[in-house]
């Protein structure tokens, strides 16, 4: 595999709503791929993980990776918060849309532009799986309606509930404003009405969005444009001349499966080959690697020990 496509980001922050919701913008550059920074947040009276989540424009399960002692059910005023809001962006051609479902966010690449703009998502419960593969974009609809698929009925059925035929347009609707038909059928990316479920594994396959993310993802996609949906659970990256590991905890679902890497393949293995050799230094830390692994912090940390320094040429 190897890392092909390298990417450096300044980090922008463009307020998108009134109610200063930050959305994020990050210049590309060949040097690294790694965009943003992790940033901290004083937990204030009346904050919940997932209010604190959107106003940061990242996702629940984000938030709870990232901070693992807090309890995310009752947070106390005082506390800080990790923000994860720094990513290593997926091992695939930067290009048109791309979600990496293990972490629930997707990355836009406008075409043209050396920018990534990147945001949280919630995605297929168990046993409603979002699909990996490649794909595209075959409609936009505003103020969709919502047709629940025999699927959906059955399961509502079950529950001793039941489902209009179609679900008209307006705010008790769970595509929300905007939705995005993608060429697989009854899969569609869309906002919400239910803006808590971003970030989890919260649907019926499909990929939500917050409103202000979905809105402005669908003002800026054309139809054609290609989607590219991925199970990346360690992602590694190049900055500074070292090596960055990004973990989050693997979808249980064999569907999800690492399938890029043998079952039997060592964990030394898995980071060699997606690293350039020539990009990094190789000196790996093992034991911080591991650790990684196993506790999922959801960010990029560094996991080697020596600093590559690039030669000066000193003569006048």
């Amino acid at each position: 595999m190897g890392i092909k496509y390298f990417s450096f980001a300044v980090i922008v922050l463009a307020l998108c709503t009134p109610n200063a919701i930050l959305a994020a913008t990050y210049k590309l550059d060949r040097n690294s791929d790694i965009v943003g920074q992790v940033q901290y947040y004083t937990v204030q009276k009346g904050d919940t993980i997932s209010s604190v989540a959107r106003k940061f424009n990242m996702g629940y399960i984000e938030m709870v990776e990232a901070n693992p002692e807090v309890n995310p059910n009752k947070l106390t005023p005082g506390t800080q918060l990790l923000i994860p809001s720094e990513f290593i962006l997926p091992n695939v051609p930067r290009q048109g849309v791309v979600l990496n479902v293990a972490e629930l966010r997707v990355y836009y690449f406008p075409e043209g532009e050396d920018i990534v703009i990147t945001h949280p998502v919630g995605l297929g419960q168990e046993g409603w799986r979002t699909p990996v593969g490649e794909t595209s974009i075959v409609r936009k609809r505003a103020n969709p309606t919502w047709t629940p698929p025999p699927s959906i009925h059955a399961e509502a059925r079950a529950r001793g509930r039941s489902l209009p035929a179609v679900v008209p347009a307006g705010p008790n609707n769970p595509l929300g404003l905007y939705a995005i038909n993608l060429g697989w059928q009854n899969y569609l990316m869309h906002g919400t009405n239910n803006p808590a479920s971003v970030g989890k594994r919260s649907s019926h396959g499909c990929i939500r969005m917050y409103a202000e993310d979905i809105e402005g993802l669908f003002n800026a996609v054309e139809v054609g444009t290609p989607v590219t949906v991925v199970h990346e659970p360690f992602k590694i990256g190049v900055k500074d001349g070292q090596i960055y590991l990004e973990a989050h905890e693997p979808f249980p679902d064999k569907y999800y499966n690492f399938h890029e890497v043998p079952e039997d393949a060592t964990l030394e293995e898995v980071i060699y080959q997606e690293v350039n050799p020539e990009k990094a230094d190789p000196s790996v830390d093992w034991g911080i690697a591991k650790k990684l692994i196993n506790e999922t912090y959801g960010y990029p940390v560094p996991i080697t020990s020596v600093i590559i320094t690039e030669e000066v040429n000193t003569e006048s």
